[in-house]
C-alpha cells in the first residue's frame, strides 16, 4: 500500500513537471515569438512648428525571416492599420538566405503601405540589398537623404561600421563623411546597432533608431538577459534613451537570431515601434 501511494505521488509530480516544461517550451517557442506588441512614442521637436498634422513613422527591425508565417503577416496587418507616413527598416532581414524572392515580395507589401527606407544589419549581404531595392524600398545605407513629409523635412542617414563599438574617433570620422545635414533640419539616424549613439549625441542628432540587441531576446525574471549584443553591455538593451539633445529608441525587433536551433523569446515579445513626431509646445 505504501509503495502504491509513493508511486502515485511520484507519477503525479513527474507529470506536473513535464506539463510545466511542455508549457514553458510552448510559451517561449510559439506564444511569445508571435505575441507582437505595439509601442507608441511621441517625439516633440522645435523644428516642426509650421504643421498641424503630426508625422507618424513605423520602425521595424531584425525580421530574421525563416519563412513568411503568421508573425510576418500580422506585422503587415498592424502596419496597414496604423497608416504611417513612413516606414523605416534597420537590418537583419533573413535567417534563411534562400528566401530572397519571398523577402522581396514581403518588403514590396510594406512599400505599398508607405514610403519605406532601409539600412543593413550584420546578417545582410549584397543580395539582400538588391532584393530590398527591387521591392521598391529606398536605401539610406551609407547615404544622407533629405525626405519631405507633409512639408516637414527629415534628414535620414545611416553608416556602415563594424557591428560593435571600436573607438569614438573611428566612428566620428566615418560619421562626418556621411552626415551632411543641417542642424536646422530634423535629423534621423537609422542604424542597426545602438553602439553608434555616443557620436550621434555629440552632433545633436534628433532621433536615433536602432535594433540588433533583440531586447536580450531570452530574459529571465529579475535578472533579464545574459546576452550582450553591444559593446556597452546591457546599457542600451532596449527602450528609449535620452542624452543631451538626442533621443534613441532600441527596438526589440520582430524575429529571432538564427544562431540557435530553436527560435525562442522569453519575457521579451517582438516589437513594432510607432513614433509620432509633433511640434514642441511653447511655454507661455
Amino acid at each position: 500500500m505504501l509503495k502504491q501511494k509513493l508511486f502515485k505521488k511520484t507519477l503525479f509530480f513527474t507529470s506536473l513537471i513535464l506539463l510545466i516544461l511542455v508549457s514553458l517550451f510552448f510559451y517561449v517557442t510559439i506564444f511569445e515569438p508571435n505575441n507582437l506588441k505595439k509601442t507608441y512614442v511621441i517625439i516633440e521637436t522645435e523644428k516642426y512648428s509650421t504643421l498641424f498634422h503630426p508625422i507618424k513613422i513605423i520602425h521595424l527591425t531584425d525580421f530574421h525571416i525563416d519563412k513568411i508565417g503568421y508573425r510576418e503577416r500580422k506585422v503587415l496587418k498592424i502596419v496597414k492599420e496604423e497608416e504611417p507616413d513612413m516606414i523605416l527598416l534597420s537590418g537583419d532581414y533573413l535567417n534563411n538566405r534562400d528566401k530572397l524572392l519571398e523577402l522581396e515580395s514581403y518588403i514590396h507589401q510594406l512599400v505599398l503601405i508607405a514610403p519605406t527606407y532601409f539600412t543593413l544589419g550584420n546578417w545582410d549581404n549584397v543580395k539582400i540589398f538588391r532584393a530590398l531595392k527591387k521591392a521598391g524600398a529606398i536605401s539610406v545605407f551609407e547615404k544622407d537623404k533629405l525626405v519631405s513629409l507633409k512639408n516637414f523635412k527629415v534628414n535620414i542617414f545611416s553608416i556602415e561600421m563594424p557591428w560593435s563599438f571600436k573607438s569614438f574617433e573611428i566612428e566620428e570620422k566615418h560619421f562626418l563623411e556621411i552626415f551632411k545635414g543641417s542642424q536646422k533640419t530634423f535629423s534621423l539616424f537609422l542604424i542597426h546597432t545602438p553602439d553608434h549613439f555616443p557620436v550621434a549625441v555629440k552632433y545633436e542628432i534628433d532621433l536615433v533608431l536602432a535594433g540588433h540587441t533583440h531586447g536580450g531576446q531570452f530574459r529571465l525574471p529579475f535578472f533579464g538577459s545574459r546576452f550582450k549584443y553591444s559593446k556597452f553591455g546591457k546599457k542600451y538593451e532596449s527602450g528609449i534613451f535620452y542624452d543631451g539633445q538626442s533621443c534613441m529608441y532600441v527596438n526589440r525587433g520582430i524575429g529571432m537570431t538564427g544562431n540557435v536551433r530553436y527560435r525562442m523569446r522569453s519575457l521579451c515579445p517582438p516589437e513594432i515601434l510607432i513614433i509620432t513626431i509633433k511640434p514642441k509646445k511653447k511655454l507661455n
